[in-house]
């Protein structure tokens, strides 16, 4: 299956900003993905000495906050059960591992981004508007531009369910392995259904779900046999009785995982979201070709959330983690670091500085905060590099405190406000002034994202009748080029 690329402007009539920022993002985009493996610690042991307290601190155990998966670069974590030819300690300490790493993983991965699904969701409503207008110019009928329009809708749901599934059948082909090779130790049991004392589960086996007639995908399912009765569960289907989770008999309270009630809120929620999405679409439609006429409204300076993140983050610098919240429309306050303060896994006091995140509608001060009273997710990104740069997104769920907000010229302050972009909605963006709005944000938080982010600010510059904002692109284009040639001519790294 092919990724979701956002659609390309089919306007003929201009070489506008959006064409250029494109053709110039070809190579900071490159070079953000030859560095974008370096921004993700999903791999990260949990214990490892190495690790950045803050992912252990924060109550992530071992992994940040990934959203890749919900904007089209994605791996899953790959199976990693036990070596073989362990003694039987030896064994249980790798398995009990490998579980807590791969429930942490998706965890962070998959479960705590549940409430920011929508956001992905109005990524591709932004990008089904964009191509419906480039039909309405092109003189296409309301029919087709619909069309063109909910196939992206419905191709972006493809990916991001083919990644969701994807991460539950690599997590329970990894269990079964685990389950065969915990069999040569003659356990008395090895993974079973929650706290049940039945035998233990069976072969999980592939089942063809059917998503509202529009996709199929194979799903591995749980069959998990017990006393009071069969179960069977994926991240869609459930029956049977008792909770449905597998834990290790020995081992109950550190290898519950696989809970399909950590998984089916997940699934309905991208489900629900995109449906909502392609339904507001066709409504918004119908009102854009009864009022607005055939190129009244020029697309050819129009970006969309996802392009915006591209352009927001290079190699190191501009994190990447922080565009891609904010291509989520994850209120974030990119002008102001904040120093927080934590405790260890250990519970001793450590300080970390970066940007704060929040999925709720406050502002918040400097003082003690705590995660489990908000009506909202808290997401901190920074850089947790031991020996280089490296961005990552936490999720924070224990309490910390707020010691400062400084901007980017190291003025003090007490408060923070979080922005965030319009929604899409069947009533707006119809407007040319609205699309102008949108566009001069969009390109406003580049600039920002890229001065506050350690970067060069060569907004106020002007070469040749190009804006400040081309020209700091040209010039990134142009370092990605070199090293890129350089590495591809057996240069240094």
């Amino acid at each position: 299956m092919t990724q979701t690329q956002p659609i390309e402007s089919q306007e003929s009539t201009g070489f506008g900003r959006r064409d250029f920022l494109r053709r110039t993002a070809a190579g900071t985009t490159a070079a953000a993905t030859v560095g974008y493996g370096s921004l993700r610690l999903d791999h990260s042991p949990v214990g490892n000495a190495q690790a950045n307290p803050l992912l252990i601190g924060a109550g992530v155990a071992g992994a940040g906050v990934a959203v890749g998966w919900l904007l089209g670069h994605f791996d899953p974590l790959g199976m990693d059960s036990p070596p073989d030819g362990l003694s039987e300690d030896a064994f249980i300490d790798s398995m009990i591992q490998t579980v807590q790493v791969r429930r942490s993983n998706n965890q962070s991965t998959l479960i705590d981004n549940q409430n920011i699904v929508e956001g992905a969701a109005d990524i591709a409503y932004s990008e089904a508007k964009i191509t419906a207008i480039d039909d309405l110019n092109e003189g296409a009928d309301q029919s087709t531009a619909q069309d063109s329009g909910v196939s992206h809708i419905n191709d972006s749901k493809e990916v991001i369910l083919s990644n969701f599934f994807s991460s539950w059948n690599e997590s329970v082909d990894e269990m079964w392995a685990t389950e065969q090779q915990a069999d040569e130790f003659d356990f008395h049991r090895n993974f079973i259904q929650s706290d049940s004392s039945g035998v233990a589960i069976h072969e999980p086996y592939n089942e063809t779900i059917s998503i509202e007639d529009e996709f199929e995908f194979e799903v591995l399912t749980i069959d998990a046999p017990s006393s009071d009765g069969d179960a069977y569960w994926n991240p869609v289907n459930e029956n049977g009785p008792r909770g449905k989770w597998l834990n290790f008999h020995e081992y109950p309270d550190e290898t519950r995982y696989l809970e399909y009630e950590d998984w089916n809120p997940v699934f309905q929620e991208i489900r629900d979201s995109f449906t909502e999405a392609r339904d507001d679409f066709i409504t918004w439609l119908d009102t854009l070709y009864t009022e607005v006429e055939s190129g009244e409204i020029d697309t050819t300076d129009l970006l969309s959330p996802r392009e915006t993140a591209e352009l927001m983050a290079d190699e190191e610098e501009n994190p990447r983690a922080l565009a891609d919240l904010q291509a989520l429309n994850v209120p974030t306050d990119i002008d102001r670091e904040a120093l927080i303060e934590l405790e260890d896994e250990d519970g001793d006091l450590f300080q970390a500085q970066g940007w704060l995140g929040y999925s709720g509608e406050e502002e918040f001060s400097t003082g003690p905060i705590e995660p489990s009273e908000k009506d909202g997710s808290i997401y901190f990104t920074s850089d947790v590099g031991e020996d280089s740069t490296n961005f990552e997104t936490v999720h924070l769920t224990e309490p910390f405190e707020i010691l400062s907000f400084t901007d980017t010229d190291g003025n003090e302050f007490d408060t923070t406000t979080f922005e965030s972009r319009e929604p899409q909605s069947d009533d707006n963006y119809i407007t040319q002034e609205e699309w102008d709005a949108h566009t001069e944000r969009q390109l406003e938080l580049i600039d920002r994202h890229q001065s506050g982010g350690g970067g060069i600010d060569l907004s106020g510059l002007s070469v040749g009748g190009l804006s400040g904002e081309l020209v700091a692109l040209i010039a990134a284009a142009g370092a990605a080029a070199l090293a890129l040639g350089g590495n591809k001519n057996g240069g240094s790294h």
